[in-house]
């Protein structure tokens, strides 16, 4: 079985790269420059390509090694969601790049989704539910996952449809304008205090590690699997996500408290039903240790 990858170097790819190599599966990474993943040279092809170029959709199944999965994790400026480039610019060339891959033979996709694309729901939320996205990321990764679904319907299912909505994650590596990175960085620069919101928040919250753990068992299932939350299933406040940052860094940093205003284009509450994901995870599982053993 080949896996190819797109966003292999991204915040989320990194790692579930590393988890297919370990794995021992044969891997095709997807970067922009091979110098941004140089530690994994010599331990799975690399293919250093903007896959947006004309070039790439004229022949793009071939030149990514003619998979027999693909996990598109790759996506533009996801810290800046009220960017309309989502939709504008991000969007269709992303429906043509799988579109064409699908075209060419690819079997099996799995799409990172978003948990903004719930928008206007809150408290605990089923994959089944329909929201209305308030910012522009979400309805681009929306909008993507209907083209693919109609994309479905037009090829009589000729391919198989993954779309997992991850909720928050967090840690090392991660964009430096997340809560995490900048609690991190002002804990490390000896800041007094550190200016949020009230912190009301009540958000789902995963380590990157956990997430890129899913989303590699989520793949190997290699079935029609639909929408699935990637969450951890219950909710945390955001108060305490960040007291808790301060206590493992062993820091007197004080939380600056209602400093911000609580942002109209993302949720106070919001979690997901976490029931699906651990029916699949479960599946997943046995499925390993039948292949392996």
């Amino acid at each position: 079985m080949r896996i190819t990858i797109t966003g292999a170097s991204g915040f989320i790819g990194r790692y579930v790269l590393n988890l297919l190599i370990l794995n021992g599966l044969d891997v095709v990474a997807v970067v922009r420059s091979k110098e941004s993943i140089s530690e994994f040279e010599g331990l799975c092809r690399i293919v250093e390509l903007d896959i947006f170029n004309e070039g790439c959709n004229l022949n793009c199944y071939q030149i990514l090694g003619n998979p027999d999965i693909l996990i598109h994790l790759a996506w533009g400026d996801v810290s800046n969601i009220m960017n309309l480039d989502h939709f504008e610019k991000q969007l269709p060339l992303h429906y043509n790049f799988l579109r064409k891959m699908i075209e060419s033979g690819l079997p099996s996709v799995c799409v990172s989704g978003t948990c903004f694309e719930y928008g206007n729901l809150s408290g605990r939320v089923k994959e089944d539910m329909i929201g209305h996205p308030l910012n522009p990321y979400g309805y681009a990764k929306d909008v993507l996952r209907h083209q693919l679904e109609f994309l479905q319907i037009k090829t009589n299912k000729s391919f198989k449809l993954t779309w997992m909505r991850l909720f928050y994650m967090y840690g090392y590596s991660q964009q430096k304008d997340t809560i995490f990175s900048q609690l991190k960085q002002a804990i490390k620069d000896d800041e007094v205090s550190f200016k949020m919101s009230g912190g009301e928040q009540l958000l789902d919250y995963l380590p990157v590690e956990s997430v890129a753990e899913k989303v590699t068992k989520l793949a190997l299932i290699n079935k029609d699997i639909g929408i699935v939350n990637v969450c951890k299933g219950s909710p945390t406040s955001l108060r305490s996500f960040a007291e808790a940052i301060v206590k493992e860094n062993n820091s007197n940093i004080k939380l600056d408290l209602g400093h911000y205003p609580y942002r109209v284009s993302e949720p106070m509450s919001l979690w997901g039903d976490d029931a699906y994901l651990n029916e699949l995870i479960n599946l997943s599982v046995q499925k390993i240790r039948g292949e392996f053993n």
